[in-house]
């Protein structure tokens, strides 16, 4: 055998030797890891479960097919392949970040579910630590509260991961009972109303809805409580109010009495529209559902009741106050409606009467014809001014959100309706009344919305052309989409 040869030889050799293909789950294979071919997504699962002691456990028959075409991939047979193709715990490093390494869970992934109130929790878990103190084993008879997030059908090939998070709370709280009335109120009351969620995720779980509806009995009082919280911050930011008024006890009412009104300057109101946006925001983290939303979800919520509050709230006001010589702002401050005045209109450093006049009394004009006279024709009390607010801002966002948050919205409007109607029938009113008045409530909805589209279309004018400086903050959020 020849030099040339002998050198094909070794090259034919070396390249049978190679394996080019992944051991586990067939994906092209970059090399060789722990003594195995096999690519650098196997190899990394391997890495981290030998690192972390992670034991899995196969719902089927240790048999579930492993492909790298899969989305979801059985963590028990896809380990115990690795072990098969050749992979060695040996060559695995151990970790640096810690010396006595993270807990891991063994558990029976079957769980059943209870309510999170149940009595003596703490006494039906049972915990063992193993000679290296890595495991914490929960008792396969033991029932778990609802707040573990409901697995679905199509994803019962990984039914092999582990919940670590969830079980090393609950082991907490069995080694430190005095945290479990905290830990599992706190968590317990991020799942209103039974609904289901992925806590670690902070996300609205695809699960959410299969329990039972939103309540109709609280729903409205939780929209008066959130009014009249607004209604003290108003007062304690925009005007002069004693203690004895601030500290009383809170019924739903106005903000302002007639003497805390003062004429309309812009300049005040382009310094002060951060507060108004922070009082929409709290209104918006006091609704049960905002923290599980996606950001997306979120920004839409925000910036359309931004949008609708600011509309709303001066036409109640004006409903109220000023109907039908002034026109009267969330910060009660009030510009004049009538020819003969010219208060809230005069000529300013930063925005002169004209412009003031050109961009934003066509508006008000508007909003008192569309919304504040059908108000004050439906004699629109309070209560009723809470839910509009509400069905404005929850009817315009679906058409934006994800297909969860709309779910849960057109709950939220059932609810609302639901909730109005009992409080009609509370009121007395009979069923032609009750027609008539949520009949009124919903046709007002396509004027707020008509405005609302004209109040975007002005802004975009004012950072257009540049006609005066108005809040960036606001600019954004008024922003179409």
């Amino acid at each position: 055998m020849n030099v040339e040869q002998s050198e094909e030889h070794l090259s034919s050799e070396w390249n049978n030797d190679y394996e080019r293909t992944c051991l586990v789950c067939e994906a092209p294979s970059n090399g060789y890891h722990f003594n195995a071919p096999s690519c650098s997504a196997c190899a990394a699962f391997f890495r981290r479960t030998v690192t972390l002691n992670r034991h899995f456990e196969c719902s089927h028959d240790n048999a579930c097919k492993i492909n790298y075409v899969m989305r979801v991939i059985c963590r028990a047979c896809r380990y115990k392949k690795c072990i098969e193709a050749g992979m060695d715990r040996r060559a695995v490093q151990p970790r640096r970040d810690s010396i006595l390494g993270r807990r891991k869970i063994k558990y029976n992934p079957l769980l059943k579910h209870i309510d999170s109130s149940s009595p003596n929790l703490q006494n039906q878990v049972t915990t063992y630590q193993n000679e290296d103190n890595s495991f914490v084993f929960i008792d396969s008879n033991t029932e778990v509260p609802r707040i573990y997030a409901t697995r679905s059908n199509s994803l019962s090939s990984a039914s092999s991961t582990s919940s670590s998070l969830n079980c090393e709370a609950l082991h907490a709280q069995t080694r430190f009972p005095q945290l479990q009335e905290n830990a599992f109120s706190q968590t317990a009351a991020t799942s209103p109303d039974g609904f289901h969620y992925n806590h670690q995720k902070q996300i609205l779980s695809p699960f959410a809805f299969s329990s039972k509806p939103i309540l109709a009995d609280t729903i409205l009082e939780k929209l008066v409580s959130e009014e009249i919280k607004a209604n003290d911050r108003r007062k304690i930011l925009y005007c002069d109010c004693f203690l004895d008024e601030l500290l009383s006890e809170k019924t739903l009412g106005l903000p302002y009495v007639f003497e805390n009104l003062r004429p309309l300057k812009f300049t005040h109101i382009r310094k002060e529209i951060r507060t108004m946006i922070l009082i929409s925001f709290e209104w918006l983290r006091s609704w049960d559902y905002f923290s599980f939303l996606p950001i997306n979800d979120k920004k839409v919520l925000l910036r359309k009741y931004v949008l609708y509050q600011n509309i709303l709230d001066p036409a109640y006001l004006t409903t109220k106050m000023g109907y039908p010589d002034k026109f009267v702002m969330t910060n009660g401050m009030y510009v004049s409606m009538s020819d003969e005045s010219n208060t809230g209109w005069e000529d300013e450093p930063e925005i002169s009467s004209e412009t003031k006049t050109m961009i934003y009394k066509p508006l008000m004009k508007r909003i008192i014809t569309q919304i504040i006279e059908p108000m004050r024709e439906l004699d629109l009390k309070q209560e009723e001014y809470c839910v509009l607010k509400a069905l404005v801002v929850w009817k315009d966002v679906v058409l934006w959100v994800s297909a969860t948050t709309k779910t849960l919205l057109n709950k939220e409007t059932e609810a609302l309706f639901a909730s109005l109607n009992n409080f009609y029938v509370k009121q007395g009113f009979d069923d032609n009344t009750i027609a008539r008045r949520m009949g009124g409530l919903i046709l007002l909805l396509s004027n707020v919305f008509s405005v609302g589209m004209e109040c975007i279309e002005d802004h975009q004018k004012i950072e257009f052309f540049n006609l005066w400086e108005l809040d960036k903050l606001l600019i954004k959020l008024l922003k179409v989409r």
